[in-house]
């Protein structure tokens, strides 16, 4: 059995007794990257033995119940031309059942989320049809569907500057803030980054964000529902911004997906702005999270200008003409090392 195929198995085995992992937890647990592990996740995702939703993945009960004649040995399943020949299997998870068994690992009484509502719990992973490429069914929505912007994808671009940028925002925190964690891939690595023992009360409206955070026991977390948006992940809702506004938080971390000088700063849909400009309005300190890679970007979705933020944070791949201008506005600029 090869390297590859014996992980393989051994992943099937985690995720089908812990009925569910995280891709944090299983890259520790087998002592790989989180990239292997996302890998490996998409090779068991495509051969319907387990479903990934919100950064974890999920067992499918489905494939033990398949017939003899049907079900091919996990060594073929598991290799390249078992990948290749293997039946996708129409699969139908209870989303529901599982949120509610990873919530009862939450802290107790005193430091609930805010409500889930059905939009955001209830995720059609049935009749994929031999597309097996789907990890997340799209929406209904051109608007939605931007094959530009997808967070899986975005987590994998720019990688090393946003762990790095992610791990020195997370240092930015102190027990007792009260902060608010926006949308995006970047604010996803400052979440994984918090400490265990950081005692803080945090609003997010993110279902990875929520997922990397709701194991750190010592965190007092409020989650405002809505509807959800599987491209990013985000959950919103007018509800959800009245909530917000209704709220005072010391510090914002908020991303971006464009910085231009002239036209501002910008994300890819127009549903991110009411709940960003909520957050930034409601917020002591506003710090702007992004990788170099966005300056001299442009999105369709504008929410703020330069001015409008105290910090950035940035890696150290920018350019001396954006460091001046920067400094010209008085915004405190940290460039991280990768």
């Amino acid at each position: 059995m090869s390297k590859k195929t014996d992980r393989l198995s051994r992943l099937i085995d985690i995720i089908k007794t812990k009925n569910g992992a995280t891709v944090k937890e299983l890259a520790s647990l087998l002592d790989v990257s989180e990239m292997t592990i996302r890998r490996d996740l998409a090779v068991l995702e495509q051969n319907s033995i387990v479903n990934n939703v919100y950064g974890a993945a999920i067992y499918n009960p489905s494939y033990d119940s398949i017939s003899d004649n049907q079900k091919e040995d996990e060594a073929n399943i598991t290799s390249p031309k078992g990948i290749a020949s293997h039946k996708n299997i129409t699969f139908q998870q209870d989303i529901n059942s599982w949120n509610q068994a990873a919530l009862q690992k939450e802290p107790a009484a005193g430091k609930g989320f805010a409500s889930w509502t059905e939009a955001a719990l209830q995720k059609d992973v049935s009749n994929q049809g031999n597309n097996n490429n789907i990890a997340l069914p799209k929406e209904n929505n051109p608007k939605e569907n931007n094959p530009l912007y997808e967070l899986n994808h975005a987590k994998n671009t720019q990688d090393t500057e946003k762990k790095s940028i992610g791990a020195f925002a997370a240092s930015y925190i102190n027990n007792g803030d009260i902060i608010v964690i926006d949308t995006g891939s970047t604010t996803e690595m400052l979440a994984e980054n918090i400490p265990d023992d950081l005692e803080a009360t945090i609003l997010c409206y993110n279902a990875n964000i929520l997922n990397s955070l709701r194991l750190k026991e010592k965190l007092t977390l409020i989650f405002s529902g809505g509807k959800y948006h599987p491209t990013t992940q985000m959950v919103e809702s007018p509800q959800g911004v009245e909530l917000i506004k209704s709220m005072r938080f010391t510090k914002a971390f908020i991303s971006a997906a464009g910085i231009h000088a002239g036209l501002g700063v910008t994300c890819v849909f127009d549903y991110e702005v009411a709940t960003k400009k909520a957050i930034m309005d409601s917020s002591v300190e506003k710090i702007l999270l992004f990788d170099s890679s966005k300056f001299n970007q442009v999105k369709p979705a504008y929410f703020g200008d330069l001015t409008d933020f105290d910090v950035i944070i940035t890696d150290n791949d920018i350019s001396e003409e954006w460091r001046e201008l920067i400094n010209s506005y008085h915004i405190k600029l940290y460039t991280v090392p990768v």
